[in-house]
């Protein structure tokens, strides 16, 4: 046998042991690892139960633990080169486990073809996106909206305002009826942000969807921007008005909701997240819906904040790169869609058919589900430091203490820390 016959010969061999393995492995099914955070075990059991049914050469093995546990597990497996399959991550670019950081490392495959992504929201875009592709499938939502009373409304025959001068005339009549119109509750840390949450996303982030871009670019500025200083214009007007409560840093955000739940208030600014504490209300018969805020007078103008939250990515190295997708693909399939409603008390980020969700969400995923609605703005913020100024100024404001363009100007002095 000459030399080149038995490169031939061992090359021949070595192609047929491969092609052996793969028959061997293909017979024996594959191992898909799932690396994610969750309260819900119970959940994941299901889900994995039904995927391998449906999917019987799949083993699919979850690995669920707290997130300052996962975060490191995940990091620690990803630095070894050994990633998990299909892999929770959060959205934005705040922490290391985040979707950008990620997929700016390459860790992240494009789902870009995927079937679900064409039943994103146009505004949940960026958010599932990195360099144009798609890199992340998020289960739920977080929306920030005007949580209103039905019953304060129709006794005192007022109607939910849809533009801004709508709500300064309902102020002025609950007032007069001895109602507060909107209760704020400042003293808890996080509700202060509510406010301007509820504004910018008409006046700066859905007119200007580039914002975030061009302020990290130094292009644009809070001090400078006519929309950021409408938050401090509007609410200095409501605040004068007669639209807040008179000790709104005074007030927590619990007995925030007991005046909404009890009809002292029409109104509170709320956190989707936080709507379990209305509950108790309707369940005693009240009648209270999540509203888009009207910042603007033009009511086809009028954003939502909105934004993706229990992201799963796929590995860019995944050893199962098919089995991976499909299995993100079955947990964008209604019915999986409801068990994440149902158990986790998720809010879709995708556009599908049949899924029962809280009536009092209906009217501010009407508005998400038309495009009209942005980003959380502190996703792209670079550092915490400017999350925690905003709050700050925003109690500040409330108390007379700063003005709105000394507020801003010290959220651009935090923006700008290394």
């Amino acid at each position: 046998m000459t030399h080149r016959t038995l490169r031939l010969g061992l090359t021949l061999l070595v192609g047929l042991a491969f092609a052996s393995a793969l028959a061997t492995a293909s017979a024996q099914g594959v191992t898909l690892n799932v690396l994610t955070t969750s309260s819900t075990p119970a959940l994941w059991d299901e889900i994995v139960s039904l995927f391998e049914a449906e999917n019987p050469n799949v083993d699919v093995r979850v690995t669920a633990a707290a997130l300052e546990q996962h975060q490191v597990a995940l990091l620690t497996q990803l630095a070894a080169g050994n990633p998990p399959d299909v892999m929770y991550v959060l959205p934005g670019g705040a922490n290391p486990i985040s979707s950008l950081p990620l997929a700016e490392a390459g860790h992240l495959a494009d789902l870009s073809a995927e079937p679900w992504v064409s039943r994103i929201p146009a505004g949940f875009k960026a958010g599932t996106e990195y360099d144009g592709k798609t890199v992340i499938y998020p289960t739920g939502q977080a929306l920030i909206g005007m949580l209103v009373n039905h019953d304060v409304f129709e006794a005192n025959g007022i109607e939910i305002p849809r533009t801004y001068d709508e709500l300064l005339l309902a102020c002025d009549a609950f007032s007069a009826a001895g109602i507060i119109p909107i209760v704020q509750g400042n003293l808890t840390p996080w509700v202060p942000q509510l406010v301007t949450y509820n504004i910018v996303p008409s006046t700066v982030y859905g007119p200007e969807p580039d914002f975030s871009v061009l302020q990290a670019a130094g292009e644009r500025t809070f001090a400078g921007s006519e929309g950021w200083n409408a938050v401090f214009d509007k609410t200095g007007e409501m605040l004068e008005r007669g639209c807040y409560n008179d000790n709104p840093n005074g007030t927590t955000v619990d007995q925030m909701v007991e005046a909404l739940g009890t009809g002292d208030a029409a109104i509170s600014f709320m956190l989707t997240a936080a709507m379990g504490r209305i509950q108790p209300y309707v369940d005693a018969g009240g009648r209270f819906s999540l509203q888009p805020f009207p910042a603007v007078n033009d009511a086809d103008q009028v954003y939502v904040l909105a934004f993706p939250l229990n992201s799963y990515g796929v590995s860019s190295r995944s050893r199962n790169p098919e089995e991976a997708k499909a299995f993100v693909e079955f947990l964008t399939r209604p019915d999986i869609i409801q068990l994440f409603v149902n158990v986790s008390r998720d809010i879709p980020i995708l556009i599908t058919d049949g899924i029962e969700l809280d009536p009092i969400l209906a009217p501010i995923l009407e508005t998400v589900a038309a495009g009209r609605s942005v980003t959380s703005p502190d996703q792209h913020w670079p550092n915490t430091m400017v999350q925690q100024e905003h709050i700050a100024v925003m109690q500040e404001f409330f108390a007379g203490r700063v003005t709105g363009q000394q507020a801003l100007e010290r959220m651009d002095r935090a923006y700008n820390e290394d």
